[in-house]
């Protein structure tokens, strides 16, 4: 017997109120109904402990093949969640007859593993995990089979009922971030590559390479590039779900727990879809405009502390660096990347910006023909994601 109707780990036909069909029926929230039995031997937990459960429906026919078509029997799949924890504990003990959706990934999920599953008292123990905490829901979808012809029963039925056994409250996680330095990084003012020692230099230190060296993405000459001083408190690793956008919150979804520290069996809390369909968001840094940085010490000029209130440019040309005492002629501006509006479109090979004017004629970029080109690095129109805006923020994701 196969998985009732499909249904994936954490399917959202497991939510109350979800009018989504399973074996082709609507699905009816039905808590109560006659010849039901589903129940539980207690009302509260505590992580650790055995939860044990009994169900027993009585059949709506015969267990009888002889029609040729599937017998008649009660279909079911049960899926255990706790929507304020991350830990969702595991079907520790069923009959040969209950099979788990996967016990690797899935061991919280189980469904009827045989036509006559129902024939008898169905009796399972659910395990709490050590981490397991809050109200936890058994969402139960049974029916008597598919609804559509030619194995159809004549009064075909999908219902959804649910237990909720009570567990301690989660507890506050800790939401202090450390501040970061950012590491040293240097970029190319042409086309806004960063250096990568591994991928760029032979894993040479920037400062290390030779005059000869170029940009990897526009060929221009090591002097190009400009070191990125600035020390901030970085944002948390933000990631955002691929399928319906969710952007993961650490103390709504999980627990407190960062995203990588999800357990595999994780699932989106809107679309059900399992953790491996979320991405994690760039963060898209904006250095100060007109700043002017020494490119040997990294020291960044204060015109009141270092030059008696004079804009850099008005420095005398004998002004020498108050660190490192190198001429003016070692320092570099920084360059004012601007954030991208909304519905942008980046390059990922070299981060390139798509302008309609300068670069496709006026055209939105969905328009451009498939052999356009990147302008800078002249990789393919295929090498563009879009960019969605945070609004509010200077947070962007691909």
């Amino acid at each position: 017997m196969a998985h009732p109707g499909g249904l994936q780990c954490g399917d959202a036909r497991f939510d109350v109120g979800s009018t989504t069909k399973c074996m082709t029926l609507e699905i009816v929230d039905k808590q109560i109904h006659p010849g039901l039995i589903f129940e539980a031997d207690t009302k509260k937990y505590i992580p650790g402990a055995d939860v044990h459960f009994t169900l027993d429906v009585e059949s709506p026919g015969a267990y009888d093949n002889s029609t040729g078509q599937d017998p008649y029997g009660i279909y079911f799949a049960i899926l255990a969640k706790a929507p304020t924890s991350i830990d969702y504990g595991s079907f520790t003990a069923v009959p040969d007859t209950v099979s788990p959706k996967d016990s690797s990934i899935c061991p919280h999920q189980v469904f009827s593993g045989s036509d006559d599953t129902t024939k008898d008292t169905v009796a399972m123990t659910w395990t709490a995990g050590p981490q397991t905490c809050g109200d936890v829901t058994f969402t139960m979808l049974w029916g008597n089979g598919p609804g559509d012809a030619p194995k159809a029963p004549s009064d075909p039925f999908m219902h959804r009922s649910v237990i909720t056994i009570s567990g301690e409250p989660c507890k506050d996680p800790q939401t202090t971030t450390p501040a970061v330095p950012v590491g040293e990084t240097w970029q190319c003012t042409i086309c806004a590559h960063v250096y990568d020692a591994d991928l760029d230099g032979a894993g040479l230190a920037f400062e290390d390479l030779p005059n000869d060296w170029i940009c990897p993405v526009c060929a221009q000459p090591k002097s190009s590039y400009q070191k990125q001083v600035d020390v901030a408190l970085p944002a948390a690793d933000t990631w955002t779900c691929t399928i319906c956008a969710h952007v993961y919150d650490a103390d709504a979804d999980g627990a407190g727990l960062a995203f990588e520290d999800l357990p595999n069996d994780w699932i989106c809390p809107v679309c059900a879809q399992p953790k491996s369909s979320y991405q994690k968001q760039v963060d898209v840094a904006s250095p100060a405009a007109d700043t002017w940085t020494c490119t040997i010490c990294a020291h960044v000029y204060d015109a009141d502390a270092d030059g008696a209130g004079l804009a850099f440019e008005d420095l005398p040309n004998d002004w020498i660096c108050p660190v490192c005492a190198q001429p003016k002629s070692s320092y570099q501006k920084e360059v004012d990347i601007a954030l991208p509006a909304a519905d942008s479109w980046t390059c990922t090979i070299c981060a390139h910006v798509y302008d309609a004017d300068l670069d496709g004629a006026g055209l939105a970029f969905e328009d451009l023909p498939n052999d356009w080109l990147c302008p800078v690095c002249a990789q393919p129109k295929s090498s563009y994601e879009k960019q969605a805006y945070q609004k509010q923020t200077n947070d962007f994701f691909i």
